[in-house]
């Protein structure tokens, strides 16, 4: 006898791989672990001018917008998390944390 297997979005800890454009004005999700329910392009994503070091995500709404303020293009691996602690990625298996990075061209902002 089999037990069901719930996971919850709170459970996921997903990542989200973005690609800003160069133009800054653009951006592209590149792969995403987020459940279905949590649809990144949902969100606003405005970047604080800060974040080129991929430290912050200032502000969230349920609109599509982007502000590149202070943001060099790249790919930024984004963390939506409503957790304290470092964040599990179940599907990549890995534990992200803040000083992540994957061939120094990724930076890691939090939301």
């Amino acid at each position: 006898m089999s037990q069901e297997i719930t996971t919850s979005i709170y459970e996921w800890r997903p990542c989200i791989l973005l690609q800003v454009e160069p133009d800054k004005s653009t951006i592209r999700t590149i792969f995403t672990h987020a459940p279905a329910e949590l649809n990144i392009s949902n969100y606003t994503i405005s970047l604080a001018p800060d974040s080129m070091e991929g430290k912050q995500i200032s502000d969230i709404t349920n609109k599509t917008s982007y502000n590149f303020t202070g943001v060099i293009p790249g790919k930024y691996l984004v963390m939506i998390r409503p957790w304290a602690k470092d964040r599990f990625c179940k599907v990549c298996r890995r534990t992200y944390t803040s000083s992540f990075s994957v061939n120094s061209k990724y930076k890691i902002l939090t939301l």
